[in-house]
């Protein structure tokens, strides 16, 4: 693989060239050949249920509501990724989701980002969150990317940054829009 990682450069605003997109298939399959040479297979999966029950049986407590389907309306620009041993065990996940705004900051600040009406408890509106550093320059389509997990027998093997660089890779190849 590559020393930097050719999704950043390439600009959000823009499909990917021909040239673009082979690069970035060459790194995809590297990646590839790694996760298979350590016996592990990679589904994408778009059943935001699935995910949900999958992390509550293995009481994972990185169940973003970003991705559960209780909590947010997830479109056909949301995924998630399944790294699978030798076994079929589910040993990790790592989902990604595609936003239209018109503000990053307002996106976290209201909530919305991770609940479809917002942040309530126990019924109530909660008050809009507090951001220090402004992002109000993110807008457009971005993604937005969480509920990770590795099964402690497989960490260290470099799977969560493996499942984050082909999570990036997939939106790019697919013609998604960027991570924020």
């Amino acid at each position: 693989m590559a020393d930097g990682f050719p999704a950043d450069s390439v600009p959000a605003d823009r499909p990917l060239t021909d040239e673009e997109f082979g690069v970035l298939q060459h790194y995809i399959d590297a990646i590839m050949e790694r996760m298979a040479a350590d016996r592990f297979t990679l589904v994408v999966e778009r059943d935001f249920a699935g995910l949900m029950e999958f992390l509550e049986s293995v009481q994972s407590p990185l169940r973003n509501p970003t991705f559960d389907p209780s909590q947010s309306d997830l479109s056909r620009d949301a995924f998630w990724l399944r790294v699978i041993d030798e076994n079929g065990t589910t040993v990790a996940c790592h989902a990604e989701r595609a936003f239209e705004i018109d503000s990053y900051d307002e996106l976290v600040r209201s909530g919305k980002l991770w609940h479809r009406d917002g942040m309530t408890w126990g019924g109530e509106r909660v008050p809009e969150l507090t951001i220090k550093k402004s992002m109000d320059q993110i807008n457009g389509r971005v993604t937005h990317a969480g509920s990770m997990w590795v099964r402690p027998a497989a960490r260290k093997r470099g799977l969560d940054r493996k499942s984050t660089r082909l999570n990036s890779s997939h939106v790019k190849r697919s013609r998604m829009p960027s991570s924020a």
